[in-house]
Order: structure tokens, then sequence, then C-alpha cells
């Protein structure tokens, strides 16, 4: 199986929480102990706060608003979606919660309700509100679009004519250049917001990160450094060590300072499942399923579920597997499926014995991720495990038209062989001869869909010069045992084709190699003695 996942991709870890940190704006000192909560990745903590706040004043506009983007954090769109309209129905007056209920429709790719909720929320703050604008910029920047881009760098220009000194003004810059991939201005202006102010701990993350995206690792671990050198406690800064040293394959470091992280937060739900997806994508599942059954013991989350899914098939538990995504995809909306999911339920469906059924999710999860195209292979080599030649010749064709590689060609000559297409097989191992011509695999298979065109009783030795080619090819590296049973394929062919034309020498020659290998091998034993005879 691919694997695309990653941190990113399971939980929004590592580089992608360049867009989705967010800009912590303080205000009441309550207030300002939930956003450093959410700052710090302690989202439980900061649900309490915001939801203490919300009893004790109903009427806080800010408070719904940060609830929302936690419970966006913890991937719970719908619950964020939710708090961000209350918080409309609350304070319809207050500029935020339309911010967040606008970045929630271009989640949901409804561009043109979201532009109506931002329009709104510049309306009610006369476009002059700093955090309105960066926000607003931030949920463009999330969305990625070319049209998002540019309504993002509108914003961000008239947000620091507002306020030049203004250290989220400055980050938000800085995720605009690395969107449009100008690295050296992203760097740039997330330093200024640390020349700004030098104890502001998300600048240096933003260095940080930016140095791991371009394998500047060392670079990326001395500004992570910087971020805890000004704060120990600040638990994001040893998660993304974690991610640096997960990318540099130094596993036991990146599990120190998840483990690390995790105690920061305080146990934190979220920084939980995230030391889970850690364990998940190095492969030591069985912790990996503990610390997810620990997590929805506390909570069920979506992500945790899916989680759970995909170590349980790992773990080749299939029936269990099937049950726990059968579970999630009664919770999850539709728009959130992942093309990971699709693929991970084929693999499970497959692994029960419903090899029909997975070709669908496999079909599905490349329609919803384009990226997963080379799962078309997957859906190939179900159709070889049916039998079913000829629609696995259907995928592989389409295959070689796009990718005409050498093993993309083994497995079309393979699907036309084994429909007795001998001739299409031919040209496509053929392929292989030319693209590899000193691996003879493609001569072997070649060597066989020729033999199968021949007078089996009086053969031409069509084949013969593929056959020679693998014995020459496996003799020179020294590969015999290796493929020994390739070996004895081309001997045993050649053995009978000179016994038919009744060269004795040669067939006693090739006879006899055989038998060397495979003593009782029923053709080349009963030849080799036959003509010991004469």
């Amino acid at each position: 199986m691919k694997n695309y996942l990653s941190m990113k991709t399971i939980l929004g870890l590592g580089l992608g929480l360049i867009f989705c940190l967010g800009n912590f704006h303080l205000r009441a000192q309550t207030l300002n102990e939930g956003m450093k909560a959410f700052e710090k990745q302690e989202y439980s903590k900061a649900l309490q706060i915001f939801s203490a706040l919300q009893i004790n004043n109903p009427k806080d506009g800010a408070s719904y608003y940060w609830m929302g983007k936690t419970y966006l954090e913890l991937e719970n769109p719908s619950q964020a979606t939710q708090i961000f309209q209350k918080g409309i129905t609350t304070l319809p007056k207050y500029g935020l919660n339309y911010v967040g209920a606008g970045r929630m429709n271009l989640l949901q790719k409804n561009t043109s309700e979201a532009k109506k909720q931002f329009d709104k929320a510049l309306e009610l703050t006369q476009s002059n509100n700093v955090e309105v604008l960066t926000d607003i910029a931030d949920a463009w920047l999330a969305d990625g679009s070319k049209e998002g881009l540019g309504e993002a760098e509108k914003l961000l220009i008239k947000a620091k004519t507002l306020d030049s000194k203004n250290v989220f003004v400055y980050t938000s810059l800085g995720d605009l250049y690395l969107r449009q991939k100008i690295d050296e201005l992203a760097l740039t202006n997330y330093r200024k917001s640390i020349a700004l102010d030098p104890t502001f701990l998300i600048g240096y993350l933003r260095v940080g990160q930016l140095y791991v995206k371009n394998k500047q690792y060392n670079d990326g671990a001395a500004a992570f450094r910087e971020a805890i050198a000004k704060d120990a406690s600040f638990a994001p800064a040893y998660r993304e060590l974690g991610e640096l040293y997960y990318l540099s394959k130094k596993y036991e470091e990146a599990k120190n300072n998840y483990r690390k992280y995790v105690d920061l937060s305080g146990n934190d739900l979220a920084a939980r499942a995230r030391y889970a997806s850690f364990l998940f994508l190095t492969e030591e599942y069985p912790a990996a399923l503990s610390e997810i059954d620990n997590v929805l013991k506390d909570t069920t989350t979506l992500v945790m579920l899916r989680l759970k899914g995909y170590c349980l098939l790992k773990t080749g538990n299939g029936p269990e597997a099937q049950k726990v995504m059968d579970q999630y995809f009664k919770l999850i909306p539709p728009q959130y499926i992942l093309g990971s999911d699709l693929e991970y339920y084929a693999k499970i469906l497959e692994k029960n014995g419903q090899d029909s059924v997975a070709i669908g999710y496999y079909e599905q999860a490349i329609l919803k991720d384009s990226s997963l195209i080379t799962l078309k292979a997957d859906i190939g080599t179900n159709y070889i495990r049916q039998k079913k030649y000829d629609k696995a010749a259907e995928v592989y064709e389409e295959i070689v038209t796009r990718t005409p590689g050498y093993k993309n060609y083994y497995d079309l000559g393979k699907a036309y062989y084994f429909m007795k297409a001998y001739d299409k097989a031919q040209i496509a191992f053929e392929k292989m001869t030319t693209l590899q011509p000193a691996v003879h695999l493609g001569f072997l298979w070649k060597g066989n869909a020729l033999a199968k065109q021949e007078d089996q009783e009086n053969p031409e030795g069509k084949a013969k010069p593929d056959f020679e080619k693998v014995v020459e090819i496996i003799t020179t590296n020294n590969t015999i045992e290796k493929y020994k049973k390739d070996f004895i394929t081309a001997n045993s062919y050649l053995a009978a084709f000179y016994f038919i034309k009744e060269d004795k020498v040669n067939a006693l020659k090739y006879a006899t190699v055989v038998i060397g290998l495979e003593p009782e091998h029923p053709q080349c034993k009963q030849m080799v003695e036959y003509l010991n005879k004469k």
C-alpha cells in the first residue's frame, strides 16, 4: 500500500500546522488563558475555559469564536459550524463568528456563501479590524485556491497598512508567500514577527517549519529549540521536533519528543491522538492501538476511529477493521471522507474476501483523491485474483498508457498471458526487455508467450532466443540458486526443443543442467535416460 499517509493527512500535524495554528490575539485575561491553552494545543483545557466564559457571560462573542476554532482543530467540523452559528445568533454584531462560519463554507467548497459571511464580518467592523482582516486571510490561505490567495493578499496588505507592527499580520504574510512558493519572503516575514516580539513563539515555529519543509533539519531544530528556550512548557515545539526527527528517521528521538509533547499538553486528548498517529506512522501498530483505545475511552473522535480501522488492518484483524470503519463511515459527513479512508476500506474488504466489492472503493478513492491513481494497479491485481483477466488487461492498458514502466508492462503481459492472448502478452513482455535488457524476467515471460504460440509437437524455436537469453543473464550474474525455477524453465524448453530436433548433444546439455538442479524433473529425467541409451 502506498504510504502517502503522513502526520498532515491523519491529524494535520507537522508542516500542515503552518496554516492551522491561527493567530492568537490577546484580550481579557480569562479569554487570554483560553487562547494560550489553544496555542499550546491543550484543546480540552481550552474548551473548558471557553465554555465557562459562555456560562458567565453568554454575550461574549469571542468565546464562541475560539471554541469553534478549537473544534475545528479537533477535526469536528459539524460542532465547529454549530458553535460559530450560535455565536452569530447570540451576538449578531460580533464579526469574527461570521469569519468562522465563512471558513466552514470554504471547507465545504461553498465559496459564494463564504464570501457573504466574510463580507458581513467586514461590514460590521468597517474593514478596519486587523484581527478580522487577518483571520479572513488565514481562511483563504487554508483554502489554497488561486482566487483565495489573491483575496488573502489584498486583506493582508490592508491589515499591514492599519498596523505595521502586528506580529500576526507578518506570520500570515509569511504563510501567503509560502503558498506562493516564495520561501525567502516567507522566512523574512516570519523573522519580522520575531523581531517585533522576541517572545512570540509561533514565529519560531513558522521559521522551523519552513526549514523542515526544505529539509534543512538542523536549522529547523535550532528554531524549535529557540522556542523551547523562551518557554520550556511550549508543547508544540516538542511536537515539531518529533516530526523533524521522524522525517530524519531518528525514531527514538522522535518518540521521546512526542512523549514530551503529550506530557506537557496535560495528556490532552488531541495530543494523545497525535501521539497515536505517530506510533502508526512508525509502524508500532499494537502500541498505536493501545493509545487509540485509551483515547476512545474518554471520547469518540472520528480521527481515532479512522486510525483504529487502519491499525486493525495492519495487524491483520480484517473483520474488526471492517466493523470499525463501518461505524466511522456512518458518523463522518461525506465531504470529510479521505481518499485513504476508501483505500483502506478496499483493502479491508479484500482481506475479508470481498474482492468484487473492494474494486468499487478503490475507484471511489481515486475519484476522491487523484494522487491515488496508482491504486489502479491494486484494481488490476484484484481482477487477476478473481481470474477476470480481461478486466485486468483493460486496467493495465490504461496504466501503461499513463506510466509505461517495467512493472506495469509485466502486469499487463501476465493479464494477457493468463487470458491466453499470447500474441498481446508477447508484445508487453518485449517492452520489458527493451526497458531493462539486463534483467531476465522479460525474456522469460516473452519466451513463455512465444512457446504457447508454437506447434507443441514440432516447435519452430520462436522462443529459443529468449530462453537462451534467460540462461545467459542468470549464469553471468551467478544467480542460478536465486532464480532456480526460472533457470529450470528456460533450460527445460531448450532441452525439449533440441530433443524434438534430434540434436542429442544439445538436448543432453540442457537436460543435464535441469537434472542437476531438480533430479526428479519428470520431462528431463526421462529425456536423459532415453538419450543415454541411444
